[in-house]
């Protein structure tokens, strides 16, 4: 609970006198809890509670269009995924409309025709699960069999978060050079799921970062852009609306997100929430 500090610096913010976040294990009992009025506000719903919560009384869905994605992540430090045919094949099976006989000749090359993996997901974003469901599908066009292992958010982002050989995550928009510095760095990025460790790409990134030269950086970044289509550790089937909902007793919040993000209940932009 966070209680409303008088000598905030913006002058007469925050409105409400305090704010209580709560965690839930699902977002079922985060409609239940907006539809009873336990909680006022809620974000990172799921696309199929929208419909519902349109039509539930005293309550305000409102999807934000928003540069959030949410990628399947592969870690190339570990078979299968440290051969760029497997990764290249499981691109090819998420597009709207499949590539399957070329997924298919890119296993056979790697020798994993009928292939096995695991999916690690948790409800921890918005579709998430739902996203690795659909691959699930999708794959099997091609004889690739992914076993979905679900797991409660608290075990997706406890001690194995980070090493998971095939997982999910979820990320608000960022310039490119900035998510780069995010997951793909080596030891130095902080959210490096995939373990990647390219030179060549590292030495890239430092070009881009020490050109002053708009077009040249432009260059650098298309080259790196190529690398992460043809070899990169990352399958980016969609962005994603952020959805949230609200009381109609509370009112302040923006209908889409600031500047884009992504983040869930107008950008963390609660000190601007009161009662109505």
């Amino acid at each position: 609970m966070f209680v409303r500090n008088k000598n905030y610096w913006k002058h007469g913010l925050p409105y409400a006198d305090a704010l209580t976040i709560i965690d839930f294990s699902d977002n079922a009992a985060v409609q239940d809890a907006l539809v009873t009025g336990s909680v006022q506000a809620a974000g990172q719903l799921d696309p199929p509670q929208v419909p519902a919560l349109r039509n539930a009384s005293g309550v305000r869905p409102v999807a934000s269009r928003t540069g959030q994605f949410k990628p399947f992540t592969m870690r190339i430090d570990q078979a299968p995924f440290s051969d760029v045919n497997v990764r290249q094949a499981l691109r090819l099976l998420v597009d709207r409309q499949q590539d399957i006989p070329p997924a298919k000749s890119l296993l056979k090359k790697a020798g994993m025709e009928n292939m096995t993996v695991t999916l690690t997901t948790a409800a921890v974003a918005t579709g998430m699960v739902a996203m690795a469901t659909v691959l699930a599908e999708q794959a099997a066009a091609a004889g690739v069999t992914i076993k979905i292992h679900q797991v409660d958010p608290g075990t997706f982002f406890g001690a194995n978060y980070l090493s998971w050989t095939f997982s999910q995550d979820y990320y608000s928009y960022a310039p490119y050079l900035n998510q780069v510095a995010q997951s793909f760095l080596g030891s130095s990025s902080p959210f490096n799921e995939t373990h990647s460790n390219n030179p060549r790409y590292e030495s890239l990134y430092a070009q881009a970062n020490a050109t002053a030269n708009p077009s040249t950086r432009q260059q650098i970044e298309h080259e790196m852009q190529e690398f992460d289509f043809s070899r990169g550790p990352c399958i980016i089937p969609t962005f994603m609306d952020t959805l949230d909902a609200y009381s109609d007793k509370i009112a302040g919040y923006a209908i889409g997100s600031r500047r884009g993000v992504g983040e869930l209940l107008s950008n963390w932009d609660m000190e601007h929430f009161w009662f109505v």
